[in-house]
């Protein structure tokens, strides 16, 4: 019998009860279809193996990637590579699936089949398994990813997508190796290509926040190296410009200048949260007029979008973005 869904968990250095309780919520829920977990340790000082055996659960593969650095990335595209699923999902290990919510998720993906299937995730805090109400389930659809990024802000992480595997093995779909932001490469990708598409509103995916993990490191040289890597992610989007989907389609085309517009201001943000921007995060700007990023597109992409625009086009428009930018960290 062929495998459904595989459901691709990396792994590095987490404490156990985290993994546990992640793979217990997998494990717990009511699904109406074949499902593996892969497991891919990305270099902990101490493997999770001898943990993973205690599940003696043929369902549960476990990896190691034998060569150390490269980033997450070259962990993510391992998984990829031994998946057997017809469709993947990302589950990081230290989060997990609200308890009987991806069952009702995947009734969705059995009765339409589409290339991608959006749900909705939350944010948690504490080691409990916390219930979540799912009330009034609504599924919407798009005639391909195009169509999505247009109606719809991409978000470009790894969580609440359940996407196609023969998709990402067509088109050669993979995650950039040695750079954080990764996902944000990976997840456009597979929408620009992708065909019909369909969003739930389920909230399925339990998102820990955690202080020590990587994307809270708030130090002066973390701010620059997230910076850089996404800008490598950025230029490896702007090289779908020259796509024959992207000459050829005005759908695919409109939505990915969306998803550039919106790029372009989180990368702006980025470079005004380097501590000391005036003189390290500034000399990254020259990169957007390169492009031809800036000014922004004069589009309808949205209130948010429409003040962000208005405001760079001001005296000191640096300066007024980094004070907001400044109010909204606090206020996280």
């Amino acid at each position: 019998m062929g495998v459904d869904l595989s459901f691709l968990i990396l792994t590095y250095n987490i404490e156990e009860w985290l993994l546990k309780r992640c793979i217990d919520s997998i494990l717990a829920q009511n699904l109406n279809l074949v499902f593996e977990i892969i497991v891919v340790d990305d270099g902990s000082e101490t493997t999770p193996e001898e943990f993973l055996e205690t599940y003696n659960n043929d369902c549960i593969r476990y990896y190691e990637k034998s060569d150390g650095g490269r980033g997450p990335g070259a962990a993510r595209n391992i998984a990829l590579s031994v998946a057997w699923g017809t469709y993947i999902t990302f589950v990081d290990s230290d989060d997990y699936l609200f308890p009987g919510s991806f069952g009702i998720v995947t009734e969705s993906l059995l009765s339409e089949m589409p290339d991608i299937l959006r749900f909705e995730y939350k944010y948690v805090t504490g080691p409990e398994v916390k219930d979540q109400k799912n009330d009034n389930p609504v599924i919407t659809g798009y005639e391909s990813g195009g169509r999505y990024m247009i109606e719809n802000n991409l978000m470009g992480a790894n969580c609440g997508y359940i996407i196609r595997k023969d998709l990402i093995d067509r088109y050669n779909i993979r995650y950039i190796e040695n750079i954080l932001h990764e996902d944000e490469d990976f997840i456009t990708k597979s929408f620009f290509y992708a065909g019909k598409t369909i969003k739930t509103n389920i909230i399925s995916y339990a998102y820990y926040k955690r202080d020590n993990s990587i994307v809270r490191n708030q130090s002066k040289e973390s701010q620059i190296k997230r910076l850089e890597d996404f800008r490598v992610s950025f230029k490896s989007i702007l090289n779908l410009r020259s796509d024959r989907l992207y000459n050829s389609s005005e759908l695919h085309r409109t939505g990915l200048e969306k998803k550039i517009a919106f790029l372009t201001i989180d990368y702006i943000i980025k470079m005004l949260n380097v501590d000391d921007y005036k003189k390290t995060g500034l000399s990254y700007l020259s990169f957007l007029y390169d492009e031809n990023l800036l000014p922004l597109p004069d589009r309808e992409y949205g209130k948010k979008y429409k003040i962000f625009r208005n405001v760079m086009r001001m005296p000191f428009s640096y300066a007024i973005l980094k004070l907001l930018t400044s109010v909204n960290e606090r206020l996280r």
